[in-house]
């Protein structure tokens, strides 16, 4: 008998993979760029707010394969909004900072940890 493909690790690797473009592009310096950068910058917002939401709401006893798939794209989706321009950052920060501190009461990985630290220094006073 085949077994059924895995949807979940093909479903996290194409928002990784989404995530790392939208990422490439809010990241181009480029002059001509710039309004591509504001688009993607947005919609990297956007999407990782869905992503945390929803990564949020898995239940760690049951859905500990779907932690791990999406652990990684979590942890990207808040190291890029750590590094947004100034305007998307403070833009959506409101929206993002309640999903980012829900995180603190789970049981996070390293990576996770580390891209949530980038954003909370990102906004404290002293940085």
């Amino acid at each position: 008998m085949r077994h059924p493909p895995n949807l979940l690790k093909q479903e996290s690797s194409s928002a990784a993979t989404l995530v790392n473009v939208l990422l490439r592009i809010a990241s181009d310096k480029r002059p001509e760029y710039v309004k591509n950068r504001e688009d993607a910058s947005t919609r990297l917002v956007l999407l990782g707010r869905m992503i945390i939401s929803d990564f949020n709401q898995l239940k760690p006893d049951v859905q500990g394969r779907n932690i791990n798939a999406w652990s990684p794209v979590v942890a990207e989706v808040l190291q890029g909004f750590s590094v947004c321009e100034d305007s998307i950052f403070h833009m959506y920060l409101p929206a993002l900072y309640p999903l980012a501190v829900d995180l603190l009461v789970k049981d996070i990985s390293p990576e996770i940890r580390i891209a949530l630290r980038s954003v909370l220094l990102r906004i404290s006073p002293g940085a």
